[in-house]
């Protein structure tokens, strides 16, 4: 994916919400998933299918600042549901 204004701007809002994740473990496995997907895409030289990419990238940042609001317990329990399905 070549690196534009959108893409570089998803990147650091999607950096800047999930630093703010009250769970450590749950921060530092987020934020390995957000660099994992901008390097798995760092070719991508279809401008439709970057557009795709990027919109995807806005509709799980929605979700993951929804995510981010919860109190922290209630991730806790999310996170250890999620766990226990391994």
């Amino acid at each position: 994916m070549a690196p534009n204004q959108a893409t570089l701007t998803l990147f650091r809002t999607a950096i800047r919400v999930v630093r703010q994740f009250p769970i450590l473990s749950l921060r530092n496995k987020t934020l390995y998933n957000v660099r994992d997907a901008i390097n798995i895409y760092r070719y991508e030289s279809d401008p439709h299918r970057i557009a795709q990419l990027v919109r995807t990238g806005y509709e799980d940042l929605q979700w993951l600042s929804e995510w981010r609001q919860l109190p922290p317990e209630t991730l806790q329990k999310l996170v250890k549901l999620t766990l226990n399905k391994h």
